[in-house]
């Protein structure tokens, strides 16, 4: 049975709007560890634009720094496509 995947900021309830992540809870608990060191990347990308910085989920999912630059410090966690918080957070090393 499928199952997607998704970055969901529960201080906004905003979902960052991947698609298709299909059984990727792990990547998306990935993505909320190292949700700060993505939002740093938003100022570079700002001040200048002709600078190309790309990150990818999946085939064609585009993970944009500004929105975790917009959610920097608030409470991010995984969520399911059924609305279901991840229960499987790798613990960190």
């Amino acid at each position: 049975m499928s199952c997607d995947w998704d970055v969901y900021c529960k201080t906004c309830h905003d979902a960052l709007g991947l698609q298709d992540m299909n059984h990727n809870e792990i990547l998306m608990w990935c993505l909320v560890r190292h949700a700060t060191a993505i939002a740093l990347l938003q100022p570079l990308m700002v001040e200048d634009p002709s600078c190309l910085i790309e990150l990818k989920a999946g085939k064609w999912n585009v993970i944009h720094p500004s929105w975790f630059a917009e959610h920097l410090g608030h409470e991010l966690v995984a969520i399911d496509e059924y609305g279901r918080e991840g229960t499987n957070k790798p613990k960190l090393p």
